[in-house]
């Protein structure tokens, strides 16, 4: 940076503090000691983070859309399993609107339940923003979620008794929209490091028409898609089933994630997550087909780890460290898992180092 360029910047940062008390209000990316790359947090899940571009943002607003029973609340509890690990130091906390949050599924899914934060408020949804709000400005916590959108209800309309009188067109959306101000675009929500998520439920449009089935929307009008960073609709897939007849018994299902906005990698990615309702996530095969995904796992019929970052090969004694097909590399991690684990942390490792470079 030239010298009168940065007498300039100071020009225009010195202007500013003296008018709103903004120590530094202007950056520029050719400085050397700026730094302007979005911070993520894991999200429980490789395949997710690899299709988020390395997580949820740090400090920004993540939504996540679907119908019910799709896996919109398993995937907070996934990204709080991380948190709890990662950021021991932060709090995490779930605004269950809908008064559904289940702690015996998510200490299936690994949440330390004693360390979670659960409000479930019967009020309206000013005062939830207020609680929202404050809890922002902490800057205590890693997640917050709020489950969901559709529970926030104007104060008009929460204290209303005459069930025969019109709700006011566009209550929500204005309340919303208000709130999106003051917590997102006020930069509160940035100092904070607080990855916020809003869980909404798909609704099906009045009137739209669709070639491909029943067009479906979010309510609260728009101020909420555009003030996300990621936008992800979580859908069910297929559905694991064991036995047949009178003893079929369906043991989990697929959660089918689709990136519709991301600022901070691509958009329109897509994540397939496999779930068991006794077990969770099936990780291993996640971290293989992950590791297959960025040439950490290379090769057709026989695999070999390699640090893709470094070109490292990794051995074991004098050999390298080989699997014949994508079966046996699972096979060995859940042996070396039963015997220490040293290997898959090796692994896990390389790729998480590899996703989020």
């Amino acid at each position: 940076m030239t010298e009168e360029r940065r007498k300039l910047l100071a020009d225009i940062n010195k202007e500013f503090a003296t008018r709103m008390g903004e120590e530094k209000a202007v950056i520029c990316l050719g400085d050397p000691d700026t730094k302007f790359d979005y911070d993520v947090r894991p999200s429980g899940s490789l395949l997710l983070d690899l299709a988020l571009g390395g997580g949820y943002g740090k400090g920004k607003l993540v939504v996540l859309t679907g119908q019910e029973k799709s896996g919109k609340t398993t995937l907070f509890n996934l990204a709080v399993v991380e948190a709890q690990i990662n950021e021991p130091d932060k709090e995490n906390c779930i605004i269950d609107l809908e008064q559904t949050w289940n702690p015996e599924w998510a200490r299936k899914l690994g949440v330390d339940t004693d360390k979670i934060i659960v409000s479930q408020p019967s009020t309206y949804g000013e005062n939830v923003y207020d609680l929202l709000e404050y809890l922002i400005s902490t800057g205590k916590f890693a997640y917050i979620a709020v489950d969901s959108v559709d529970g926030i209800i104007p104060k008009e309309e929460f204290e209303e008794t005459d069930w025969t009188k019109e709700t006011r067109v566009g209550g929500a959306s204005k309340l919303n929209s208000k709130a999106m101000r003051k917590i997102v675009y006020s930069g509160l929500l940035k100092k904070s490091g607080t990855t916020l998520i809003f869980i909404q439920q798909l609704r099906d449009k009045i009137g739209g028409f669709s070639m491909y089935g029943t067009p479906t929307d979010t309510v609260g009008g728009r101020s909420i898609k555009h003030a996300c960073v990621q936008r992800l609709e979580v859908a069910q897939g297929e559905q694991f089933v064991k036995g047949t007849g009178a003893t079929r018994q369906v043991i989990g299902q697929q959660i089918k994630v689709k990136l519709t906005k991301n600022k901070i990698g691509h958009p329109y990615t897509t994540a397939t997550l496999d779930l068991y309702y006794d077990t969770g996530i099936d990780k291993i095969s996640e971290l293989v087909s992950v590791a297959k995904v960025l040439g950490v796992l290379q090769g057709t019929n026989w695999l070999k780890f390699v640090d893709p970052t470094t070109g490292e090969v990794f051995t074991r004694g004098n050999e390298e460290i080989k699997f014949n097909g994508v079966a046996k590399a699972i096979e060995a991690l859940k042996d070396d898992i039963q015997n220490g684990g040293e290997l898959y942390a090796q692994m896990f490792t390389v790729v998480n180092k590899v996703i989020r470079r």
